[in-house]
């Protein structure tokens, strides 16, 4: 089976071109886990997402046994083969990076986790020549919306409006593995195959490997 990790972070403020993300603390991690059937196989989308494994982390709850408060997260990224978001590498990795420091070994860890991801945006930002927000490719993919938007995030979590906050945060996981899925995206009336940003196109250079 091939194991995949779909994620995105929550912070308390965005980075800033002086400071980058010194100042910039993840609130909330959520992640979905699910296993994919081998090559040839068809997979029922929703019914593959619904099969998977949520997982929500908070920056202030250390569950028992556990030394950081991401740990389940690190550990299923452990555990992938893939790890998938949307601009992960440029925002949720370096958010997360100083809470790798809770653990032996943590920048091989770091990048350990890095080297397996793929992050939809970065792939569909370099072959297109600009930058797609998720919220475009989900309403031109006929996918549905975001709960809300990242601004709106940081005012939840001052609020400690923390079910809101989950809820926006899973949301926007669950529609990120959607997109990921989709044998084909559109975008501004170009059709992108899943070998560009896609997790079947991962899953294929694997068992080619």
């Amino acid at each position: 089976m091939y194991k995949v990790v779909v994620f995105d972070c929550e912070t308390d403020s965005l980075p800033t071109k002086e400071f980058g993300f010194r100042y910039t603390e993840c609130t909330c991690a959520c992640a979905l886990a699910f296993e994919m059937s081998t090559i040839g196989a068809s997979d029922n989308t929703q019914t593959l997402l619904d099969s998977g494994v949520s997982i929500t982390c908070w920056r202030d709850v250390i569950e028992p046994g556990r030394r950081g408060p991401f740990d389940q997260l690190f550990d299923a990224f452990d555990a992938a083969h893939l790890v998938v978001g949307f601009n992960c590498l440029s925002f949720d990795f370096p958010v997360l990076k100083k809470y790798y420091n809770c653990r032996d070994g943590a920048a091989t860890r770091y990048w350990s986790h890095r080297i397996k991801t793929l992050d939809v945006f970065c792939r569909l930002r370099d072959v297109l020549d600009t930058w797609p927000k998720l919220s475009d490719l989900l309403r031109e993919n006929g996918l549905g919306s975001k709960l809300t938007t990242g601004d709106n995030a940081i005012v939840m979590w001052e609020a400690q409006r923390r079910v809101e906050l989950e809820d926006y945060c899973r949301v926007d996981v669950r529609k990120t593995a959607e997109l990921a899925l989709l044998p084909v995206v559109i975008f501004k009336h170009l059709l992108i195959p899943a070998s560009v940003y896609g997790i079947e196109g991962e899953r294929l250079k694997s068992s080619r490997g």
